[in-house]
């Protein structure tokens, strides 16, 4: 008798009803807290509940233009953001392979994981020489009212009309109150807009999120390695701007700028290895200057 293992690979994600592809990792958890525990006496454990869920999910994506776009309009929202819509909200889906063949099995048989429920944002976008841009999209989930319902459900499906991804980004310019830095090794701006979950009653499941304001102040900070170690601490605004690769070579028209207002070139460290120049790590903090958001981005 001959079996077949099942073995899936990423296909597709999507939030709000938007299709995207270019993930280049992800992940889902539904966040169940198992407890176990036993009578006084026995030998063995006798009961388990769920006590707690925190479901959550994570990806990695180089497709930064098309799924910035769908995180919230700049001026708008204060940071890339978008809230679940309860109807289609977020769906990963993984694509089972086909037995003993280099492709994908027919039919509705393919994972799907399901929230309707929730929040996603931008959580991060690195970049480093020789590397394509990447973002990290992070969000979590929480079920109905009724502080009952799991948050992410599973389900087989069939698979999507898989999507021709756009090509890779590459970070073009680092700005620094209008300078253009010409030396810079790596780049990574992060976000985190402190979310927890909220319960009712002490119920297992969560029924909203609680994020900055009540939590505290969101946290953005850029953390760049650059060649010239003489950049002076300053205050004013920093930008990054993210160049679309061309097919063939070169660059595209394509560009995502994200820019910060505050402070810059805190330094973290100055150094070098034998055979190679210095370096220096600064961190730029924004901050929030009059009504203006501490950070704003744009796609042409």
């Amino acid at each position: 008798m001959t079996t077949t293992a099942n073995r899936f690979g990423i296909q597709a994600v999507s939030f709000n009803g938007t299709e995207f592809t270019g993930a280049t990792g992800e992940s889902i958890d539904r966040g169940r807290n198992v407890v176990s525990q036993q009578s006084d006496g026995a030998v063995f454990e006798t009961t388990q509940f769920v006590e707690q869920i925190e479901a959550k999910c994570d990806f990695n994506t180089w497709a930064l233009s098309t799924i910035l776009a769908a995180l919230g309009t700049s001026g708008v929202s204060q940071i890339p953001f978008v809230t679940l819509d309860g109807t289609d909200g977020l769906v990963m889906q993984g694509a089972l392979a086909a037995a003993n063949a280099p492709a994908f099995a027919g039919g509705s048989v393919h994972m799907a994981r399901t929230a309707l429920n929730g929040a996603l944002w931008l959580s991060s976008v690195r970049w480093s020489l020789k590397q394509k841009a990447e973002m990290n999209i992070k969000g979590m989930f929480v079920g109905t009212g009724d502080g009952t319902t799991d948050p992410v459900t599973p389900s087989t499906v069939a698979l999507p009309t898989q999507l021709v991804p756009n090509n890779g980004w590459t970070l073009s310019s680092l700005i620094l109150n209008g300078v253009n830095v010409i030396t810079c090794n790596s780049v990574e701006l992060s976000i985190n807009p402190k979310f927890e979950y909220e319960y009712s009653l002490g119920l297992p499941v969560p029924i909203s999120l609680s994020g900055a304001g009540p939590r505290g102040p969101i946290e953005i900070r850029l953390v760049a390695d650059v060649g010239d170690v003489l950049i002076a601490d300053g205050v004013g605004t920093v930008s990054l701007v993210f160049t679309q690769y061309a097919i063939g070579g070169g660059l595209a028209a394509h560009t995502v700028t994200f820019t910060l207002r505050g402070n810059y070139s805190f330094e973290n460290s100055v150094g070098a290895q034998a055979s190679s120049p210095y370096s220096k790590r600064m961190t730029v903090i924004p901050t929030l200057v009059s009504t203006n958001f501490p950070l704003i981005w744009a796609i042409t």
